[in-house]
């Protein structure tokens, strides 16, 4: 937006978001081994820096949409913007609002067009809002966005009588979903998925995204261990009578049923239970990719206990790789806790399966078994210093950590194992960086911004965009992921640069950009 002229760069803003972020990398604070008041100031902390940068981001998109033409009659506008350099494929979500509240005993349901008025894959899920009436919507369409820019989308409604029933099949106590390439077996008795099979190729064993339970102690450091391997129990499926308790309803349901269907995606929900603590988990099957996203909301009331998320691997001697700060890192199957960041890669032979996170950073591979860490509950500030006395006070209660509701996002990919490897830090980079979607009427006025970035060529990333700390321009760094060389040509238009870049293997470049020059300049700005 500053570089298109169109509002002035936040320095003040992106500063003190930045302090607070710096600040709770403390050590202690990071890690989760403080005590309670501290971990209540660091949510605070970051829940401040968010709010910041919320409100940033916000004036941003808005000042990139000018240019937008005014709504036709009976079309509501959604405006997305893409904040990558390369295209972005997905289905995406965006709520709205109808113009009034239809009072008819009719289902209002939409459907959305590209911008030269082709319809795309479009269906109506149930709504954040509870309102038992046909007036908020949500809205899921399949679509392509172009590099680093706001695309247009028009949504029309039709009255039809009444909304669909989901359906899907149900074959062996399994659901079965089908799409073009992708095949899906989704077990009915445990809430797992079974089988997740691609263009005919399978890649995982039964029993996947099971939820299971291990032994943990009152040690927030670990220090005395270097993995969990006592399993104590596994999260299976809730009884129907149960479930209506839990879900605030009136009938019981099954305990896995499908809640949503229609051109875009298929949901399954699973509702699960261990011991006091409860767990709901949905798989969005997709119509127009392979991918599978996962949904895990957890209520989590144990103490001294840790929950892994379970991915069995079809192949002998799988080999792990992970994400970390511009690199990868290569594990053999011992049952260690590691440390990824937003990706795990398992290949076997010439097969690969890909598992994206939204925040959880701990993990295992134990023989042929991903375990992904969700959560553990040891006691605040607990330390062995001297193992002969006891980790807690044994005569009142103490607090632990992390009790209460968490949620969790994945994305599992799988394919031959060179093109995985190649595409899954774009992908862990979308996930986490979602374009940013909103249903509103553009004014008419103003002038359309540039497209200032975009990379033709391999997939390499964009680590960061900026107006340089030191000196004049903007500061452009660029990563690239893989174990291969890589190259683009780097398209800055705004400041009149076309350039091809080279990269060797997991290398990083910054370049400091000005109208029509591009300059090579070290990681802290100096030339």
């Amino acid at each position: 937006a500053a570089l298109n002229g169109c509002m002035d760069y936040p320095d003040g803003e992106l500063r003190e978001a930045l302090t607070d972020l710096l600040t709770v990398q403390f050590h202690d604070m990071l890690s989760g081994t403080s005590i309670q008041s501290a971990e209540d100031m660091a949510i605070r902390m970051l829940n401040h820096g968010q709010e910041i940068l919320s409100r940033v981001r916000a004036r941003a998109f808005f000042a990139m949409s000018h240019g937008q033409e005014k709504a036709l009659e009976g079309e509501i506008p959604i405006l997305v913007f893409n904040p990558h350099p390369y295209p972005v494929e997905g289905d995406f979500v965006c709520e709205m609002s109808l113009w009034d509240q239809n009072w008819a005993p009719q289902f209002s349901m939409p459907q959305v067009t590209d911008s030269a008025g082709q319809p795309l894959a479009t269906q109506c899920e149930k709504e954040a809002s509870n309102i038992n009436i046909d007036w908020r919507k949500r809205v899921i369409f399949h679509a392509t966005l172009p590099p680093m820019a706001t695309t247009r989308f028009r949504c029309r409604y039709e009255r039809i009588p009444q909304k669909p029933v989901p359906e899907l099949t149900v074959i062996n106590d399994h659901y079965i979903f089908k799409s073009n390439r992708l095949f899906a077996r989704i077990n009915r008795r445990t809430g797992c998925l079974d089988e997740y099979r691609i263009d005919g190729i399978s890649y995982l064993k039964p029993g996947a995204f099971r939820l299971i339970v291990m032994q943990d102690d009152a040690d927030p450091w670990g220090m005395l261990v270097t993995s969990f391997p006592q399993k104590i129990g596994y999260f299976s499926i809730m009884p129907p009578k149960d479930i209506a308790a839990f879900s605030g309803i009136t009938a019981p349901i099954e305990s896995v049923h499908v809640i949503e269907d229609g051109a875009v995606r298929t949901v399954v929900e699973a509702v699960l239970r261990y011991r006091h603590s409860r767990a709901v988990v949905q798989y969005r099957l997709s119509k127009n990719c392979v991918d599978l996203s996962v949904s895990i909301r957890l209520q989590w009331m144990e103490v001294q206990r840790m929950v892994k998320l379970q991915l069995p691997i079809l192949g002998r001697n799988p080999q792990c790789f992970w994400q970390v700060p511009f690199g990868e890192e290569y594990l053999s199957s011992d049952g260690r806790e590691n440390v990824a960041q937003n990706y795990q890669l398992i290949k076997a032979g010439n097969r690969a399966v890909g598992l994206i996170n939204d925040g959880v950073y701990g993990f295992s591979l134990d023989r042929e078994r991903l375990c992904v860490t969700l959560i553990r509950s040891p006691a605040y500030c607990a330390h062995p210093t001297l193992p002969q006395r006891p980790l807690i006070p044994q005569d009142r209660f103490t607090p632990h950590m992390d009790q209460g509701e968490r949620q969790y996002e994945f994305l599992l990919t799988a394919g031959r194992a060179e093109q995985i490897h190649q595409e899954l830090p774009r992908k862990a980079e979308t996930f986490l960086q979602m374009p940013t979607l909103m249903s509103f009427y553009p004014d008419g006025e103003g002038k359309r911004f540039t497209t200032p970035v975009w990379l033709d060529g391999d997939p390499v990333l964009i680590s960061a965009l900026k107006k340089a700390d030191n000196g004049d321009g903007y500061i452009l760094r660029l990563f690239n992921p893989s174990p291969a060389d890589a190259r683009v040509v780097l398209h800055c238009e705004v400041l009149e640069i076309h350039k091809g870049i080279v990269f060797s293997m997991y290398e990083i470049k910054t370049f400091r950009l000005t109208k029509g020059i591009i300059q090579p300049c070290s990681l802290t700005e100096d030339d």
